[in-house]
């Protein structure tokens, strides 16, 4: 097992018990029952997935930092990343331009990474950066698709309706 990979693994059992040091358990709670509590406040924790299809996309071999689907960084350093993806131009509105969306859910700092006509299946290879914020915690990297001819007009699309949590791809943890 990496040092990564236990990096995460000691990260998260950490969060764990801290959330339940917190609380107190009460006469109804078990253990279960609180981690069970915090699984779907966080939905991904555990394993991301090595491919994920969200709408008409399919992202697969996400590579944050050369690390995999997990890298950690410092406040405000720049990641850089990369990933293949394919579309299902049968799922899009023919003929209107869309934009592969690569971001932080709930965060500003997203890229346009390839744009298509929704006429034909496409697929390739992408590459990104996101600066990661300045504020220390754990974030979702996730994709999204939106019609627009402008990837500006993507972006804004994405803060007005960011991914759902099941198009996370990545996790990039600020230390």
């Amino acid at each position: 097992m990496n040092t990564l990979s236990q990096k995460f693994q000691k990260l998260i059992l950490l969060g764990l018990f801290a959330s339940m040091a917190i609380q107190p358990l009460n006469a109804a709670d078990s253990i279960g029952d609180k981690v069970n509590s915090l699984i779907s406040s966080c939905p991904w924790v555990g394993l991301v997935a090595p491919e994920v299809t969200y709408g008409p996309i399919t992202v697969r071999k996400l590579k944050i930092e050369k690390a995999g689907r997990l890298a950690f960084t410092q406040p405000g350093a720049k990641v850089k990343g990369s990933l293949k993806y394919k579309i299902d131009a049968s799922k899009l509105d023919s003929w209107d331009l869309h934009h592969i969306v690569v971001g932080l859910r709930n965060v500003d700092s997203q890229n346009c990474i390839v744009h298509s006509l929704g006429v034909w299946n496409k697929k390739g290879k992408a590459s990104f950066t996101i600066q990661a914020p300045e504020e220390k915690g754990i974030y979702e990297v996730c994709f999204a698709y939106y019609p627009a001819v402008f990837c500006e007009e993507a972006v804004k699309e994405w803060k007005a309706n960011p991914p759902a949590h099941n198009a996370t791809i990545g996790i990039i943890v600020v230390e």
